[in-house]
């Protein structure tokens, strides 16, 4: 009887220690219960760890006891706070020199091909442009602290910025700039999410710009932080060979983009100087190509 209270102590205390090291994924709390912008990705970092289980043992994931912007988020994360541990930003260099990239692009480069939200009565306008300099002539809408700012500025476009989506779309209502650019699974989301909001404004649909984009996962730079990105990076190769990977990219972004009809659209490419190095452009199976080629 000692005996087997003795292994049984043993497993317990085993278990116990298994369950003190698993691995704590905390991610942004989603803005409210309607908020489903990140579903996506929390899914497949989901699926990633469940396919690492056997490499890293149990994890726990889940949101953040409260709402954060996305300069607190970085700052939490770079301070070990445990308040959160993992986030998704389109990198850049800076982001990059302060926390880990997992350098492995979640939406595929997605976000790099940019429908226009536009007013309405300005179709015909957009329908006629033929070339990037046209283009360039038109002023862009984004949200301030996003990297796709200096993106278009450095691509020789005026932008216009404001704190937040629904500020931005108010602003091209309001005529403040001519064209909000965005990428194809949120672009007709966000018309929808702010019709009642802000009338005469549509989606535009003919023309495509494209940048080389990457969305990450990012974590502290850290030895914990560093564990938790090799895992992560892992199980989302192991979803890419498997396929599970591409599953859930269709089942999330394929109606949308399939509404965006990408294929018969006038495409203006666009460099992204700020595109920091260690993308993994060499890496076909990584990147969604909706043209043909």
């Amino acid at each position: 009887m000692r005996r087997v209270i003795v292994t049984v102590w043993c497993l317990l205390m085993a278990a116990g220690r298994a369950f003190a090291l698993a691995d704590a994924f905390i991610y942004p709390r989603p803005e409210s219960d309607t908020d489903h912008r990140y579903e996506y990705e929390w899914k497949l970092l989901q699926t990633a760890l469940d396919k690492t289980i056997v490499d890293y043992g149990p994890y726990t994931l889940g949101p953040s006891s409260q709402v954060m912007n996305q300069a607190r988020l970085a700052g939490e994360i770079e301070a070990g706070s445990g308040r959160v541990s993992i986030f998704v930003r389109g990198t850049s260099a800076a982001l990059e020199a302060t926390l880990l990239p997992v350098r492995i692009p979640l939406d595929k480069g997605l976000l790099g091909y940019r429908v226009f939200i536009i007013r309405a009565a300005d179709r015909e306008r957009f329908a006629a442009i033929r070339s990037l300099d046209e283009l360039r002539r038109l002023s862009a809408g984004q949200v301030n602290t996003w990297s796709d700012v200096q993106i278009l500025r450095d691509g020789g476009f005026n932008v216009i910025t404001g704190h937040h989506v629904g500020t931005v779309f108010k602003m091209l209502a309001a005529g403040r700039f001519d064209f909000f650019p965005r990428g194809p699974d949120e672009a007709y989301r966000d018309s929808d999410e702010w019709r009642d909001a802000v009338a005469g404004l549509v989606v535009e649909k003919t023309l495509l710009l494209h940048y080389p984009f990457a969305r990450y996962f990012f974590v502290q730079r850290s030895p914990a932080g560093a564990r938790m990105a090799t895992r992560v990076e892992l199980g989302l190769n192991r979803m890419l060979k498997d396929g599970s990977f591409d599953t859930l990219f269709m089942q999330y972004k394929g109606p949308l983009i399939a509404k965006a009809d990408l294929r018969n659209r006038r495409v203006f490419e666009l460099n992204n100087v700020a595109l920091p190095p260690g993308a993994p452009t060499g890496r076909k199976e990584l990147w969604f190509k909706p043209l043909p080629n």
